[in-house]
């Protein structure tokens, strides 16, 4: 067996995973701890929060101190800064083990509310649209307004934003979302180059089967939702969490990589 660990990149590294509790999240968080990273995961609510750290420690009881989480209400764009900033104090304090504050090494930002948009011609975008902007940009804006005091700069460090597969190829009645995802892409390079050194980039998911699929397509719509899903990728399969989390594993451990767009979908811009 091999001695060296050239590889095990984010072993010792303190990992803040925002939208950890749930979904393609949990499993960055879950995948970060089983790499030897240490892991401050983050949702809306305690309750959430404190299940999703109580399933990993089950998971990896081993590395059971290796992870702890905070909520952070990323809703109110009044308050959205103020609560961001204090998060990440906590998530230093932690990852300093009651000693000197450390800076993070990395960060994930996952989180985004459940979404119906209204058709268009039944659209009121004054009121759809701040709603869709608190979360995925104005925290994204927070973060990196923060990000020098709170993370490590150097190349090693890196921010990973979450965009979507809809803004390149929309489907009906879906314009106003495809309009936010395809900021949150853009504004990842643009991210890149005033915050660098430290890394940044965006991965796009396609239909993947979270806990969110129950919510959107509750009861008999379930099935019928999932056959759908599965039409959307060419090997008529729906995406795991589990896989669409080795993206930004990958995004954390190359150091080369910055201002990219990384795409798992299945094949969707092929179907």
């Amino acid at each position: 067996m091999a001695s060296t660990s050239k590889y095990n990149k984010l072993a010792g590294k303190s990992i803040l995973v925002f939208g950890g509790t749930s979904g393609i999240g949990f499993c960055v968080a879950e995948g970060c701890v089983e790499h030897g990273a240490r892991v401050i995961v983050t949702g809306s609510s305690a309750g959430t929060v404190d299940n999703a750290v109580k399933r990993i420690q089950a998971t990896y009881p081993s590395a059971a101190d290796s992870v702890t989480g905070y909520a952070c209400d990323l809703a109110d764009p009044t308050k959205v800064e103020a609560n961001v900033e204090e998060l990440l104090q906590k998530a230093v304090a932690w990852a300093g083990e009651g000693k000197t504050a450390k800076k993070l090494d990395h960060i994930a930002f996952l989180a985004g509310d459940a979404t119906k948009p209204s058709a268009i011609t039944e659209m009121n975008p004054t009121a759809e649209l701040p709603p869709l902007l608190a979360v995925r940009i104005y925290a994204v804006l927070a973060i990196a307004k923060l990000a020098s005091r709170y993370v490590e700069v150097s190349s090693a460090s890196s921010l990973t934003l979450t965009g979507g597969a809809i803004p390149d190829k929309p489907m009906q009645g879906v314009s106003l979302i495809a309009a936010v995802g395809g900021a949150i892409i853009t504004l990842g390079r643009g991210l890149a180059v005033d915050l660098q050194p430290i890394r940044v980039n965006t991965i796009s998911p396609g239909l993947v089967y979270t806990e969110r699929f129950e919510r959107t397509a509750p009861g008999d719509k379930l099935g019928p939702f999932l056959e759908f899903a599965k039409s959307t990728t060419l090997f008529k399969e729906v995406g795991k969490p589990e896989d669409v989390a080795e993206a930004y594993l990958y995004t954390m451990k190359d150091g080369f990589m910055t201002g990219e767009h990384i795409r798992s979908n299945g094949g969707y811009f092929l179907v």
